[in-house]
């Protein structure tokens, strides 16, 4: 019964959400409205929009989905729209665990708590009417690469269409480590600058258009965790057996991380809550480093400049 008025909630949310907005099933970018940016490789035609900021920490796949739906739809002005986010994400968790639980596939445990994988994405893409032909989804660069190596697969041929003009954009839902990403290729008649854009949406609205080289990577890389310093003393804080610590033992949590243990064993860092800096480090690494790579290679399809010195990119 709960489930049944979840659903009940979160469908008048999406239907009002819908009304304020307009009919979402009209495909299409409009000409790009003047949003407000994180940041802009003007160069290399990469537009970071500024989206809704994710506060919770399991969500990361639904903002990812929302902000793809909102520009291929041409609703790009609702990026920022809380209501209409949490009505879709709300809606969307409730469609997830009707369907694994109706098909076995999943329990609806693993999905109610927000949290989604490439299996649970895929499914509400291809539910929906408006995304299945316009939003593809990968959670690792390998598959997308093995996917663009034959020329006639459908997100090869998807990405043509944009960059020929026959088609006005397509999304891409696209894993790092452990975090989505949006990226949209839009076409030049729709981006307002006479070529095709790559539209890039980060959760966490960290400024990533500018990112060229491996170098960049490892420079954003220590900014993000020096930034990082003060959100896990607080977190630290929060817990009584650290209220009252001098700042040396925050400072040697946050450098060697706080140990986790499980039946007398003591866990991986990598499954601590407070990881060791240096394990933040290079899981903060791959997950800049595959964004790197999907600018890179969308780019280049897109035949935008690759900004290493060449005009174009080598989709051509």
């Amino acid at each position: 019964e709960s489930m049944v008025e979840a659903c009940n909630i979160a469908s008048a949310l999406y239907r009002e959400a819908l009304q304020d907005h307009g009919n979402q099933s009209d495909c299409g970018v409009a000409v790009a409205p003047p949003l407000p940016l994180i940041s802009e490789d003007e160069r290399r035609g990469i537009l970071q929009p500024l989206c809704l900021e994710q506060w919770h920490n399991d969500v990361c796949g639904h903002h990812a989905l929302f902000s793809a739906a909102c520009i291929v739809r041409g609703q790009a002005g609702r990026l920022l729209d809380e209501r209409s986010f949490w009505a879709s994400t709300l809606r969307s968790v409730t469609v997830l665990a009707q369907h694994g639980e109706g098909s076995g596939r999943w329990p609806k445990s693993r999905v109610t708590c927000g949290a989604v994988d490439d299996t649970h994405l895929r499914h509400l893409v291809e539910s929906d009417d408006s995304l299945r032909d316009h939003v593809s989804v990968f959670f690792c660069r390998e598959v997308l690469e093995a996917e663009l190596s034959n020329p006639g697969s459908r997100v090869s041929l998807a990405l043509d269409d944009v960059r020929t003009g026959r088609s006005s954009a397509h999304g891409f839902l696209l894993g790092a480590t452990s975090h989505w990403y949006t990226v949209v290729a839009v076409g030049a008649a729709q981006s307002g600058k006479g070529r095709p854009q790559l539209w890039l949406c980060d959760s966490y609205n960290k400024p990533l258009s500018g990112l060229r080289s491996e170098a960049d990577v490892e420079a954003l890389v220590e900014r993000l965790l020096d930034c990082s310093r003060n959100w896990v003393y607080d977190s630290l804080r929060r817990h009584p057996e650290w209220a009252h610590r001098p700042e040396q033992h925050l400072a040697g949590a946050f450098e060697e991380g706080v140990q986790e243990w499980w039946k007398g064993t003591l866990k991986a860092p990598l499954f601590w809550r407070h990881r060791p800096l240096s394990v933040r480090r290079e899981l903060k690494r791959r997950e800049l480093m595959d964004v790197l790579w999907y600018l890179r290679t969308l780019g280049a399809l897109l035949g935008l400049p690759s900004g290493d010195g060449d005009q174009t990119g080598s989709g051509d």
